[in-house]
Formats: C-alpha cells, structure tokens, sequence
C-alpha cells in the first residue's frame, strides 16, 4: 500500500519542491519496512516536512491528502507569482508609460513634438495594460473590453468635435476659404479626420458585439484582432494626411510652448506618428503576440505556469475547501460492474451513480480517459484487456476505477469537473481509451495533461488502442498521434472549451508547444505499452 500511495505524486518532485518532504524519501520507507520494520514507522522516519512537526503519529491513509495539500497550496502559490510577474508587471510600465504620455500631451512647457511623443507613449502603454490581462481572467476580460470601448468610442467622438482642429472644424474652414487650394486642403483633411472617427467608433460598436456573443478566452483573441485593424486604420490615414500636407500647400500649425509661438509644417507634424504606428502594426500582426509578450514577461521555468493554470482550471479560493470539496465527492466504482452499456452514451443516469462508492484519494487503481464519440464495443474490449492484465499483476484484485458517468454527480456535475486535478492526483493510473476521435476531444486531452504534470510520472499513464477492427481503421495510433494538432480539438460546450483553451494558452503561451507535449507523451507512452 506504500508503494502505491507513491503514485499518487503532486509537486513534491525535484523539479517543483526543494524541501525534503517525506513524500520523496518513501522508497526509503518501504526498503526498511521490508527488512522487518513496520511500514508506518519507517514512513514517520522519513518525514522531514513542516507538516510532521514534533513527530506526530500519522496514518498512511493520509499521505495522499497531504500530497494534494501540497499540490494545491504549491498551484495557489505560483498563481500568485505567475500573476506579480506578469499583471504586476505590466501594470507598473502600462501605468508609466500612460502617465508620462498624458504630461507630455497636456502641459504646453515642452517642446512641439512632445505632443505626437506623448500620444504614442498612451498608447503602447494601453497595449501593456492590456497584457496585464490574462486568458484565465474571464471578468478581467470583460472590464478590458468594456474600457477600451469607451476609450475607442470617447476619442473618435472627439475626432469629431475637438475645437480648432476636428473635422467639423475643418470643414468649416473648407467652407469659408477664398483660395481653391485652402478648400481642398481643409475639405480633404476634415474627410481623413472624419473617417479616423469613424473607425474608432466602428471599433468599440465591434468589441459590443463580440462581448454580447463570445466567451471571454475568444473575446480576448478578438480584441486583440481589433486592436491591430485599429492600428492600421491609424497608419493608413496618418499616412494620407502626411501625403496631403506634401501635395498641397497645407497651413503651418501653431504650437504655443514656453509661452512664444512655434509654427511647424504640417507634414512634419504629421510625420510623426508613423513610426510608432508602424511598429505597434508590426508587433500586433503577430498572432502569437500576447502569449509570446507575456511569457517573456513570466521568465520563469514551465512547471511553474504549468501549476498557476491548473490552479485556473480549478477556481479555487481556499485549498482546503477545494480539497474538502474533491474529498467528499470522489468516488469510484469496481471494474467488474461496468458494462458495454454504460459506454455507448454519455446521457445522464442517475441509477449508475448508485453503483460507485465513496473512495479515498490515492486509493482509486485508474482514471479511465475516453472519448464518447468512439466504438464503445472496441472501448469495452480496451478496458477489459487492461483489467485482466491488471488483476494478473495484483493477485486477481478487481481494479477500482473512476468513470465520469458513473462516478460524477450529475446533479452537481460543474462543481466535480472543478475538483478534476484532484480526482486524476487521486488515481495511481491514467487510462487512456485512445479511440478514434479520442485526440479531437478538448477535456480528453487536458485529463492527460493534468495527470502527467501533477503526477509526474510517465510510467503511470497506460494507453489501450479502441480503434476497432483493423478492417475499419483508417490509419493506425501513431498516425494520430503524429498528425494531432490542439488547434483542431473540439468539445460539446462552447464555454468549456474557451476556458480549456484559455487554461492551456496559460500553461504553454502557445498551443504548438500543447501539441508537441501531447505527442511526445503519447509516443512514449504507446511504445511501452505497445497498443
């Protein structure tokens, strides 16, 4: 029983914990326990944590408790950190930089060009703000949104109506101009104002849209997207004005600084924005912009990113309440009750759920991963065959094992899937049912991911092929798994699959670094298990 207890591992490898946890010295324990020593004396004298104060007697029931503990103050701890390092960050340079800008722009004791200098700092630091936001933070999101709305709205009003300089007041000069060549100046320049305004405004009304019609980690892609068609709108029509002001005879401005007046070309003026807007474009076109932006803002290793959003998937105040939580509805049910039935649909039942019993953590043998869009006959025989190999090996024990049809209350069936990182920790093994569709399906693929990265083992995770006969097979496993691509996973709930986007962009930054994770575990994993 200790040494399955050791399977059930969280963070407290190498790689994640430096302190000197029991938890990584049991096989200590069990080399003592097997020259004669009891099992659980040896394990008390190994522990060495903060958790084991003054000695005190502890069950082996409880180690996996502890792990999960460990694991889940381990993930708030580094979502803390992962969100100083990034948000904070980008707070305090997006908040500069804003701040600086908006000196620049107002007080007139600065040179001419400290006005164009002043709204290109405003707005890179809007772009910075805007990092501070990230895919996980659905209601930071919407604020995001929302402001930038109104700040899109507010400024293209003001193209409009801003005295001496708007559009509006350029059409009026248009009108009261005596020289042809001051009317098509004034007429032509009110008309990029105008249309300037215009887009801004059409901006906003399109972040209304998505917000009333998107889920938050799409509507974060799609402000991003506006944010770019807005910066090239801005570059186009500053760029018309700068050729109008070199085509015609365009009025010098006058720039009132130190309190003496400074008249400026106007194509000078002009030219001025473009370079900030040409790299701003430049920067935005990049699709993987954001994620590669804040993860350069992380700087830190991926098992840290990788803990802070399984914590986001969880959405958990209090570790002890999600664990309390995962406690009391972790279940599991024995292998010889599961019928072909039970597999065929994943339409509710709550008379199956009468079949599974309460379990402990780390005493649930498999977590079987299954796609309900496979041959469930062919999923029938995969089960099977793992059961007789298992009981075999375990001196014909029935496996205990959790399936979510069976095993999930589905009266209360968002507040389980919270607790899943739990549930997977809480199993020595992952059973992965690898069926036709199984790499398409969205949670098939982050039940895997959450159980190598919390357990940490490879060994742990056995695949069983369900591709059905070998007549049906359009290719075979490894061909999926080589040609598997996050980017083409889909899910039943559109909202299940933008928050399991937006936990695994947190994990990786980029859904090809996903990819290639999964195929490399797959690959090693088929290789052992020769499916």
């Amino acid at each position: 029983r200790v040494r399955g207890c050791t399977s059930v591992s969280s963070t407290c490898s190498t790689e994640s914990s430096s302190t000197g946890c029991w938890v990584c010295e049991v096989d200590d324990a069990i080399a003592l326990a097997s020259a004669g020593g009891d099992a659980r004396s040896a394990a008390l004298a190994t522990c060495r944590s903060a958790d084991c104060e003054n000695d005190s007697p502890m069950s082996l029931a409880q180690r996996p408790v502890l792990r999960c503990t460990s694991s889940l103050k381990s993930a708030k701890s580094a979502a803390r950190a992962l969100r100083m390092q990034i948000s904070g960050t980008s707070m305090v340079i997006g908040v500069l930089l804003v701040g600086i800008g908006l000196l620049l722009f107002a007080d007139q004791d600065f040179p001419w060009w400290s006005d164009a200098l002043g709204e290109g700092m405003i707005e890179w630091g809007v772009i910075v703000l805007a990092l501070a936001v990230l895919p996980t933070d659905r209601r930071l999101i919407y604020a995001l949104v929302f402001l930038i709305c109104a700040v899109y709205s507010g400024s293209g009003v003001w193209v409009w109506v801003q005295p001496d300089v708007s559009a509006l007041a350029d059409f009026q000069e248009a009108r009261l101009a005596d020289a042809k060549v001051d009317i098509q100046y004034h007429f032509w320049n009110g008309m990029i104002k105008a249309a300037l305004g215009t887009c801004r405004l059409i901006a906003a009304i399109a972040l209304v849209r998505a917000s009333c019609r998107l889920y938050p980690h799409a509507l974060l892609d799609c402000f991003w997207r506006v944010a770019f068609w807005y910066e090239i709108a801005s570059l186009v029509f500053d760029s018309a004005t700068l050729l109008l002001a070199l085509l015609s005879d365009a009025p010098d401005y006058e720039y009132v600084t130190f309190g003496n007046s400074v008249w400026v070309p106007c194509w000078q003026w002009s030219l001025l924005w473009l370079p900030s807007e040409a790299l701003l474009a430049v920067l935005l076109c990049q699709s993987s912009f954001r994620a590669l932006a804040q993860g350069c803002l992380a700087s830190r290793c991926e098992s840290v990113r990788v803990a802070a959003a399984i914590s986001s998937l969880m959405s958990f105040g209090d570790e002890s309440n999600a664990l309390e939580r995962a406690q009391r509805t972790f279940r599991a049910v024995r292998c010889d009750l599961l019928t072909p039935e039970m597999l065929s649909s994943n339409a509710p039942d709550k008379k199956l759920y009468k079949l599974s019993r309460p379990a402990q953590l780390g005493d649930v043998d498999a977590f079987i991963s299954h796609s309900w869009h496979d041959d469930p006959a062919a999923k029938w025989d995969a089960i099977q065959d793992w059961r007789q190999h298992f009981k075999a090996a375990h001196f014909g024990r029935e496996p205990k094992v959790w399936l979510d049809k069976v095993c999930l209350d589905q009266a209360n069936i968002d507040e389980s899937l919270q607790c899943l990182p739990i549930f997977l920790s809480g199993c020595t093994h992952l059973l992965v049912i690898a069926g036709k569709t199984y790499l398409s399906r969205l949670w098939c693929i982050v039940e895997l991911f959450v159980f190598l990265k919390t357990s940490g083992k490879l060994e742990n995770l056995v695949v069983r092929c369900a591709l059905g006969r070998e007549a049906d097979r359009p290719c075979g496993f490894d061909d999926l798994v080589r040609d598997f691509d996050a980017q083409d996973v889909t899910c039943s709930r559109p909202d299940d699959k933008d928050r399991l986007l937006a936990f695994v962009e947190s994990g990786f930054g980029e859904l090809d670094n996903f990819s290639e994770e999964v195929r490399k575990a797959l690959f090693e994993a088929s290789a052992r298990n020769e499916p």
